[in-house]
């Protein structure tokens, strides 16, 4: 793993859900959120206790933060959701500054944190995923989470070729002859898509030609 996560999770009654969004996208740091009663500080320090790793190396030597493996519990006194807001911006910009990424697990804990976290991804570039796995999960087989993806904006020249690009797999020649666009503009709006996440090149070929279709990602925006 060549990038730092960072996962910031709320924590409800139930540790596996944490567990589960650490093992699917794997993880540097864990900041659990929890209200501040005595049994929520209790289950997250248990989880901590099980989830804490232990590198022994016989010098000085700091380790790389790619391989270290560390959790830290913040309980959050009241429901007050402007207080939420202002202690996530805080780690979620100091974790940033030192090249994390951040991914939100949407699953557990309170309703009003998960509502404020989608607010502070659609407003800040703080959040790089937010992810939700269904609590009927079978949870002794591997869980695909859900992603929560962010709104964007398009243009409406965007928003006329991704509309083209709708239940097909098409060529760059064939959108330019549908579009009337020239090669040039669609080869930069195609590069702009791409970038967005929400198409990609398909592995259908012909030739040096190449198709394109939209992801998973994508698909939310149609």
């Amino acid at each position: 793993m060549n990038e730092l996560i960072c996962h910031i999770a709320p924590l409800g009654k139930k540790t596996d859900w944490i567990k589960e969004g650490l093992l699917y996208f794997d993880w540097n740091y864990l900041i659990i959120l929890i209200k501040s009663q005595k049994e929520y500080i209790d289950l997250a320090n248990k989880l901590k206790e099980e989830l804490n790793p232990s590198f022994k190396i016989e010098d000085d030597r700091k380790l790389d933060l790619r391989i270290k493996k560390e959790i830290e519990i913040i309980a959050i006194k009241n429901r007050d959701i402007i207080n939420f807001i202002k202690i996530f911006k805080e780690k979620a910009k100091e974790f940033k500054k030192l090249g994390y990424k951040i991914y939100f697990n949407a699953t557990s804990g309170l309703e009003l944190w998960k509502f404020a976290a989608y607010f502070i991804g659609t407003t800040e570039n703080l959040i790089d995923n937010i992810y939700y796995i269904p609590k009927d999960s079978n949870l002794s087989e591997p869980i695909k989470p859900l992603e929560i993806y962010m709104p964007v904006v398009l243009s409406n020249p965007l928003k006329n070729l991704f509309s083209t690009l709708n239940e097909q797999i098409i060529s760059q020649k064939r959108l330019v002859e549908e579009t009337g666009f020239s090669k040039g503009l669609i080869s930069r709006y195609l590069n702009n898509l791409r970038e967005m996440g929400l198409i990609e090149i398909s592995k259908k070929k012909k030739g040096k030609e190449r198709f394109f279709e939209i992801t998973e990602k994508g698909k939310w925006y149609l």
